[in-house]
Parts: C-alpha cells; structure tokens; sequence
C-alpha cells in the first residue's frame, strides 16, 4: 500500500496486479473500500491499482466527517495521477 498526501489527508493507493498492458483504478462505492474488489479484478491484462477514497478503508478521513462529491473526485484524480493512467 501507498500512501498519497491530499490536501490534509492520505489516501490509500492499493496495487492489485502489476502487468504489462493498460492500467486501471478501481474506485469502490460510498461506505466501501478497496478490500470489495477481492480478486475479481485479476483478469484484468495490465496494473490495477485500487484507491480507498477519504473516510473509506485506509485512508484518512475529514475532522467531523463528510463525503463531499467534489473531495471524491479529487481522490480519484490524485490516484489516477499516481499511476500514471490516462484517459
């Protein structure tokens, strides 16, 4: 596991396989995490990586709480940074 800074927080970045060929971030739904994939992802032909979003799994959550759809989006642009993916 990787930890990213965001702005206050860390998120948790998770490599599921590294593979040759195109990579892919898993992003789970609210109150989820990045342990939901299992190994339902290991066909995939390249890299998966998995992020667990603010307040989710790993990562580090708000003082007072919150999932603010503009924070999840900005999580999910952090980790795509990361990987290096491209779309």
């Amino acid at each position: 596991m990787k930890r990213l800074a965001h702005g206050r927080l860390h998120l948790a970045l998770h490599r599921l396989t590294d593979a040759a060929g195109p990579g892919l971030l898993a992003v789970h739904a609210l109150h989820g995490s990045s342990a939901d994939w299992g190994d339902s992802l290991a066909s995939w032909r390249g890299s998966v990586h998995a992020v667990d979003l603010s307040g989710h799994g790993s990562s580090d959550a708000l003082r007072g709480g919150g999932a603010f759809p503009e924070l999840l989006a900005a999580d999910v642009d952090n980790a795509l940074a990361e990987t290096g993916a491209r779309f």
